[in-house]
């Protein structure tokens, strides 16, 4: 058995026999229970409603400070709640004007059974409440409408709007009307053609015609300047979803949301312009690189035909100049000068080529690495040694050592070149001064550094020192030689190793070559 059901009644009635007989009424059993609360004036149930939440008001129409309708109308001021008029005769004009004034049903008191105004409450009740809970879903969603930023329309059959939010008249204007009719027609372009929508593909139409559309793009030119394709004119870009609406199964129009997408669009824009340029980078720097290849395959090529070339002659230049110097009895004193030119020439050419060549099989074939347990100390000792003969007579060289393991294990031999090319590349750019190795070891790696006091380098130059062949100072290298091939080979062999090269460098200042290859201690 379903629960009883409760109703807070105010019965507003002046005559305390009809009020007796209606409370009366209302006791007998049944599903619905009415506490019922008598006050005899119209006054008194205004002042009622005011501190108390009644379900429902039963009003009699004749009341000493309240005739006919009036009492009606000054109960709903005072608090909205359903109201049963009570009449003391069955007349339907008066119910009826009843029922206009906003009461929700009207019995004749001479009628009044516990059945009927027990159904009167119900139905009274239920239906306020209905209508409170659609009044509450209704400003839920105008408050939904209004907060959401993408305008949204909702169009009938007839193409009248029934319904707009204040983004629609922020994005297609106040006259929206206006702008949704054969008047505004111009204003919408076809992002595809660039040419203004056929009234029946604009996205108020399909609406009208209750069809699906999902992120249908279209342009809204701006009716200031007139209408302008995109691109052409201010205007701003629209996306269009539209779904429709139907009442009792019957199709009533659509709702259209449109969101600007103005902003988007020109993001996507500059981000395909991005690509564009980036694929144009990409494909020069492809061609780039092609042409590099080339070039260095032609470069390799030439450097191998030409180093060949110039072997071969000078072969027979050096014996015969070094055998016209053991057998020179017979020459004069600037015969013999010009032999030992023609020699020191062809040494020096000799010494080009070799490097060359040098150069050529090393980056075509790879470093094997041959680790075997050396002494630093002793090392770095004879490199400084040997650099002191060769170094000017305004150069002091010194070394220096820190934390340095008596033995490592490391391809000795490997990075003995390297570090006898740093020193030479010191030696002939510090014309006075000091240079100073200096070395130790830490966490598996044997450090080295060759810091001299020279010309320095200029810090456009950093990046390119250890290329093939560059002269960071070609004034500098015509005076004491190079090819501009030691620093090239330096790195290319400490990279084979494992290891790095890198570079510090103040103009006027000197430069700072460091060295890291990986070294390990030998097992005891």
């Amino acid at each position: 058995m379903p629960p009883p059901i409760r109703f807070s009644v105010l019965l507003v009635e002046d005559r305390r026999a009809d009020a007796e007989l209606i409370a009366e009424i209302v006791r007998g059993p049944g599903r619905v229970i009415v506490d019922l609360t008598w006050v005899g004036t119209l006054a008194e149930a205004v002042e009622a409603v005011g501190e108390r939440a009644f379900d429902a008001a039963l009003l009699d129409l004749s009341l000493p400070d309240a005739r006919g309708v009036q009492g009606v109308m000054h109960l709903h001021a005072a608090r909205p709640l359903p109201v049963i008029v009570l009449t003391g005769r069955d007349a339907d004009d008066l119910g009826f004007a009843a029922l206009d004034a906003g009461a929700a049903d009207y019995l004749t008191k001479d009628h009044i059974t516990r059945a009927r105004l027990t159904r009167a409450l119900y139905n009274a009740v239920q239906t306020a409440r209905i209508a409170r809970d659609l009044e509450a879903q209704r400003n839920l969603l105008e408050s939904v409408l209004e907060s959401l930023a993408d305008a949204v329309v909702v169009i009938d059959r007839a193409g009248a709007v029934q319904m707009r939010n204040p983004a629609a008249e922020r994005m297609l204007g106040a006259r929206l009307e206006e702008t949704l009719s054969a008047m505004g027609e111009s204003r919408y372009f076809d992002p595809a053609t660039r040419r203004p929508m056929p009234r029946d593909t604009q996205p108020w139409s399909r609406a009208r015609r209750g069809e699906v559309v999902d992120g249908a793009e279209i342009w809204l030119a701006d009716p200031q300047v007139g209408p302008r394709p995109p691109g052409e004119g201010p205007g701003r870009w629209l996306s269009a979803n539209i779904r429709p609406f139907e009442v009792d199964g019957r199709l009533q129009g659509g709702v259209a949301v449109l969101r600007d997408i103005t902003e988007r669009r020109a993001r996507e824009q500059q981000v395909r312009a991005l690509n564009d340029e980036l694929r144009r980078q990409i494909a020069e720097r492809s061609r780039a690189v092609v042409a590099l290849e080339a070039a260095n395959r032609l470069k390799a090529q030439f450097l191998d035909v030409v180093s060949h070339e110039l072997r071969t002659p000078l072969t027979p230049i050096l014996g015969y100049a070094r055998l016209l110097l053991r057998e020179s009895a017979g020459l004069a004193p600037d015969q013999r000068d010009a032999v030992r030119q023609i020699r020191d020439s062809g040494d020096r050419l000799q010494r080009v080529v070799d490097q060359v060549l040098e150069f050529q099989t090393m980056r075509s074939e790879p470093i094997t690495v041959r680790p075997v347990i050396f002494e630093p100390w002793p090392l770095l000792e004879r490199l400084v040694r040997d650099g002191r003969q060769r170094a000017a007579e305004a150069v002091t060289l010194s070394l220096h050592a820190d934390a340095l393991p008596a033995r490592l294990v490391a391809d000795v031999e490997q990075i003995e070149g390297i570090v006898e090319r740093l020193l030479d590349n010191a030696l002939t750019f510090t014309p006075h001064g000091q240079i100073a190795l200096r070395t130790r070891y830490v966490d598996g790696r044997w450090l080295v550094e060759v810091r001299d006091s020279g010309v320095g380098i200029e810090a456009e130059h950093l990046d390119f020192i250890f290329g093939e062949f560059y002269q960071a100072e070609p004034s500098m290298t015509r005076r004491h030689g190079g090819l501009g091939l030691g620093l090239a080979h330096a790195r290319f062999v400490a990279e084979a190793l494992g290891g790095e090269l890198g570079v510090r460098s103040t103009p006027g200042q000197g430069s700072a070559f460091r060295l890291a290859v990986p070294a390990t201690l030998p097992e005891v």
